[in-house]
């Protein structure tokens, strides 16, 4: 494709003279029609999934939340309507450092610590002992809505997790969404009696 037939292609498809004036999501339109025309295929992309760089980090967070009673959908969409809405991008493949999706990560984090009491740590083992505070906030939050008499240690031996220190984070993981659900119920329970 020539310079000419560049420019023409920009007037042409998005009245515009020059990349600079592109949305995000033109400019990844473009990117997909230049693609087009060099004869590779369009990559795999759904715009309700999340794909980008810190997608792990938000989605360990969404669900925290989701397993905290705080976010009604567990979905990528919803989280990546979250993240539209912190950091001002329609995706967030779009947030290419760390600056970027600070905003997203703070926010969630900050979101969830005055919903449900969690209070973060960083360092070395940070993400094992961010799982046990989220678990302990489910429990607390489980007897806030009306099971008072529920215990986590007992919950985890007779779901089969055995105790928590023994736990592995995927062990931890999968207890937080049984908690998650059993929180959940007790909610709906409490807003059908409230």
């Amino acid at each position: 494709m020539t310079d000419a037939d560049y420019r023409a292609h920009l007037e042409g498809r998005f009245k515009v003279v020059s990349s600079r004036e592109l949305s995000e999501d033109q400019a990844g339109a473009l990117l997909d029609d230049l693609r087009a025309a060099a004869g590779q295929p369009k990559p795999a992309f759904s715009a309700k999934r999340a794909s980008g760089k810190f997608a792990p980090v938000l989605q360990a967070l969404w669900i925290a939340a989701y397993n905290l009673g705080i976010v009604e959908k567990p979905d990528d969409a919803a989280m990546l309507a979250f993240v539209k809405r912190q950091c001002k991008v329609d995706h967030d493949r779009f947030m290419v450092d760390g600056e970027a999706a600070r905003p997203a990560i703070e926010g969630l984090k900050a979101w969830i610590a005055r919903e449900a009491g969690v209070e973060w740590v960083s360092g070395a083992d940070a993400g094992r002992r961010n799982k046990l505070r989220v678990l302990a906030a489910i429990d607390r939050r489980i007897r806030w809505a009306g099971l008072a008499g529920f215990d986590m240690g007992s919950f985890a031996t007779l779901e089969g997790f055995g105790k928590l220190e023994d736990c592995t984070d995927r062990q931890l993981d999968k207890l937080a969404a049984k908690m998650g659900a059993v929180l959940r119920r007790q909610q709906e329970i409490g807003g059908a009696n409230g």
